[in-house]
Parts: structure tokens; C-alpha cells; sequence
């Protein structure tokens, strides 16, 4: 008879972005480990690129990654999609807004996360297509410090849902088409066959995490604290340096 150990243990190596890390994997792998608790489970948390690097070397079996990806490959499976948005202090000029366009953030400072990270790279790109450069306030790795800078009045910052614990008092406004998508997906090398432990891992993160249509995770309130709970949410407007609003 096999032993327990033989049937549920051995080691495997995931990684995930700072997010994922922070919002979604410590339940999802309580629970792995409730089920295989033999299992020795190595996590890496960083960027995308970062993460390539360690399943390219072998350091790790799999990784949540956001996805476009370039390398060749890989087995991928599309796990959840995030919209996107814009947070802002209470007391800001477009806390009132339901909606804003990018064009109406080409005075703002803005607080840019993780340098060479997809949303810090979408942010940019974004900018640029609407014909402006933004007035970069601050370039962090750490979310923490944007979401309390942001709070602090000190800049608007684009990031996704889960970032977002809910005890922020910030005001979440959505972003006008073209929307901003970021698409996380399981990633795994093609041709490196998975140990025992990798497959259920593998498995059992596609079965925790995979959302039917690539739906998104997790929907970010409007209201985070309810600091502008008694304002109703209006059509944008925007003042040009003239004083004109449009």
C-alpha cells in the first residue's frame, strides 16, 4: 500500500504578481493545503517578467501572470479578466464623475506602480494615445504606498480592482472606452512534464481562480468607505485652463 506522503506530497513552485498574491492566493491555497498538506508549496512573488524568468529556469513550475505573453511555449489557461479604473481622494474634481475619459487626466499628477509592470505600461501607452504625456508624481513598487498617497490628495493612479482591500477612502470611477483590460492567466512549460504535486496544483488553482468567459474576479465598489456615499455619481465635466467647462 502506497504511503500517504507517496499520494499527496512532494514540492512544487508557483509565483504571482504582488495582487493576486495579496487578494486571492492566501484562501485559495489555505484551502490547497487543508487537501494536501504533505505538499512543500515554494512561492515567488513579483512582475510578469520577473516570473517568466523563474519558470524559463526551471526555479518555479507555474505562474499567474498577466497576459499578453511573448514567449513560445507555454501551456496557458485564461483564468479571470479586471477592468481597469481610476482612483481618486473624496475631495477631488472628478469625484463626482461616473465615468472619465483619459483625456481628463492630462493635468493630473499621476501615481504610476511597479515599473515594468503591465498596468504602469497600460497607463502610459493610454496617455499617450489620447495625445499627453503624464505628470508622474510618483513611480513605486509598493501599492500600499500609492493607495495612501492617493488618499493623501498627492495624485490619481489607474489600477486594478483587486487592488483595492476596501478600507481605502478613495472613490473608484470607472474609465471610458477604450477600456483598460488586464487578462491573468496560469502559465506552465510546454514539454516539461508536471510532477504528481505540480498537476494538482496546477488543477486545483484553474478550478479556484478560472472565472466562466474570462469574467472578472472581483468588482471594485464606487465608493470605497463610503466617503461620497451622499453624492450622486454625474456626467464628467472638465475645466480648460480658459475657466471654459465642457
Amino acid at each position: 500500500m502506497r504511503e500517504r506522503g507517496d499520494l499527496h506530497g512532494g514540492r512544487v513552485g508557483l509565483g504571482a504578481p504582488p495582487t493576486v498574491s495579496e487578494r486571492l492566493l492566501p484562501e485559495v491555497l489555505r484551502r490547497f493545503h487543508l487537501n494536501y498538506p504533505d505538499l512543500e508549496l515554494r512561492f515567488h512573488e513579483g512582475s510578469t517578467s520577473m516570473l517568466m524568468g523563474l519558470l524559463d529556469s526551471g526555479e518555479i513550475e507555474m505562474a499567474v501572470v498577466t497576459l499578453p505573453i511573448t514567449q513560445r511555449g507555454l501551456v496557458l489557461t485564461e483564468l479571470f479578466r479586471e477592468r481597469l479604473v481610476l482612483i481618486v481622494e473624496p475631495a477631488h474634481r472628478l469625484a463626482t464623475c461616473a465615468e472619465v475619459t483619459i483625456g481628463d487626466l492630462a493635468e493630473e499628477r499621476f501615481l504610476l506602480y511597479s515599473p515594468g509592470g503591465y498596468v504602469r505600461d497600460a497607463t502610459l501607452r493610454a496617455c499617450r494615445e489620447a495625445g499627453f504625456l503624464p505628470k508622474v508624481a510618483l513611480d513605486s513598487g509598493s501599492m500600499e504606498l500609492l493607495l495612501r498617497m492617493a488618499e493623501a490628495g498627492l495624485g490619481i493612479a489607474i489600477v486594478p480592482p483587486l487592488a483595492l482591500k476596501g478600507d481605502e477612502e478613495l472613490v473608484v470611477i470607472e474609465l471610458a472606452a477604450p477600456h483598460l483590460d488586464r487578462t491573468m492567466a496560469l502559465v506552465a512549460r510546454d514539454g516539461r512534464a508536471l510532477t504528481p504535486a505540480a498537476q494538482r496544483l496546477h488543477s486545483f488553482l484553474i478550478a479556484e481562480l478560472r472565472r466562466p468567459g474570462g469574467r472578472v474576479h472581483t468588482n471594485a465598489p464606487r465608493v470605497v468607505l463610503g466617503a461620497v456615499l451622499s453624492r450622486a455619481a454625474m456626467p464628467c465635466t472638465t475645466t480648460h485652463a480658459s475657466g471654459q467647462t465642457v
